[in-house]
């Protein structure tokens, strides 16, 4: 039964051992040293640390010019208010807004998965820590992306349920009328 089977001779017998180890030792080379090749699950801490581990880091600017302006402007607006508001960058919705605790659990986490990730640009808080007036700088290019529209009014909705207000910076807006808008919105504030 093996008398049928052909005869390799042995230098064609040892190109194929060498291309199959050459092959063999490339594909264990690039599984060592390649990492992971589709991410790991980043909710376990040992994980996350080895994946900072793994990659370098380096400092990139909170805000643009026109953002940096804006904080500018709005650090003057409540300093002349009198020290009782505070200017903050970039805070996420999650840290300063949560779902009603007297809603139906599945609506808490939705509710918290849809505005968790989201940021305003600037919040205005009170002396209490509670947010008084987001602020949204609308440069240029702020509606490029498609879903850009839908991704503010989700902002909206929320903050509008929270009775937090909103303020939002257009192109073309004078620092007067940042300033009027502004003190306006927390005067309001302070009156309620």
């Amino acid at each position: 039964m093996f008398d049928t089977l052909p005869q390799i001779d042995a230098p064609f017998g040892l190109i194929v051992a060498a291309f199959l180890g050459f092959y063999a030792l490339v594909w264990l080379i690039r599984r060592l040293f390649a990492g992971p090749r589709k991410p790991r699950d980043m909710r376990d801490p040992k994980v996350q640390l080895d994946a900072v581990k793994r990659v370098g880091f380096e400092p990139v600017a909170l805000m643009n010019k026109g953002e940096y302006r804006v904080l500018r402007q709005l650090d003057t607006i409540v300093a002349r208010m009198g020290g009782e508001f505070r200017v903050m960058a970039q805070p996420n919705l999650g840290e300063f807004l949560r779902p009603d605790p007297d809603a139906p659990k599945i609506r808490r986490i939705e509710g918290h998965g849809a505005t968790n990730s989201k940021r305003v640009d600037f919040l205005i808080i009170d002396s209490a820590g509670y947010g008084v007036l987001a602020v949204e700088v609308q440069g240029s290019g702020h509606y490029l992306g498609s879903t850009a529209h839908l991704r503010d009014a989700v902002k909206r909705e929320a903050l509008r349920k929270a009775g937090i207000a909103l303020m939002e910076i257009t192109p073309g807006m004078t620092p007067g009328e940042i300033a009027a808008e502004a003190t306006g919105k927390l005067q309001a504030y302070r009156a309620a």
